[in-house]
């Protein structure tokens, strides 16, 4: 057993190239519309709950097995697999933490054999059609104390973990633990509240800190 006993994971940016809610308007044709929400919400002029309920209102009637087709066009971010692989070898538990969306990170999980993560959900009836409402699970701002819980959950302390990802969503969870590493960093910010930066288009390189 390595110096790490859980490993989390950003999805979008991070495990696939996409952000999984523009690519699913820029799929569906409700881009334009979504970005006007977005800017709401930059702005501070609705919340997080509110937009995500707005941006989730412009699939109303849509059947998710669309939006499932969608995400299994995704590739995932070169050496994803083997990195996960390794990872596992080691005896680190592995979870995956997204702002994103249930749809395209229950994907992602299925393909790397994850059995813990918590995402967004978009609401569906009975009949699989989406009824325009989302379940917040985690906001841009929410998920050090989502991780706190899970890491109790495996009664691991967070300098036992290590965190990967390319966000602002990320900042939080850096400082809190054991090893933060940026992986092709969208900000200044984010590669600051980091341990290690990562540029590159292969996953694998974060091993050689994690694993030593």
């Amino acid at each position: 057993m390595g110096r790490f006993r859980v490993g989390v994971f950003d999805v979008d940016g991070t495990l696939v190239g996409a952000e999984s809610w523009t690519y699913f308007h820029k799929a569906l044709g409700t881009w334009s519309e979504a970005r006007r929400y977005a800017e709401l919400y930059r702005r501070g002029r609705i919340t997080y709950h509110e937009w995500a309920q707005l941006d989730a209102g412009l699939w109303r009637g849509i059947p998710v097995s669309l939006l499932e087709e969608l995400a299994e066009e995704v590739p995932l971010m070169p050496g994803a697999v083997e990195t996960f692989k390794s990872l596992r070898a080691a005896g680190v538990e592995l979870v995956l933490l997204s702002c994103g969306l249930d749809v395209m990170v229950r994907r992602v999980a299925k393909e790397l054999g994850v059995g813990i993560y918590v995402a967004n959900q978009l609401v569906a009836d009975e009949e699989g059609r989406l009824t325009g409402q989302a379940v917040v699970n985690v906001s841009l701002d929410g998920k050090l104390p989502i991780l706190k819980r899970l890491l109790a959950g495996m009664s691991a302390g967070p300098e036992a973990c290590f965190a990967v990802g390319d966000d602002e969503s990320m900042i939080p969870i850096f400082r809190a633990v054991g090893l933060g590493i940026a992986f092709n960093p969208r900000g200044p910010e984010v590669a600051e509240a980091a341990h290690v930066v990562v540029e590159g288009p292969d996953l694998r390189g974060i091993l050689p800190y994690v694993l030593g």
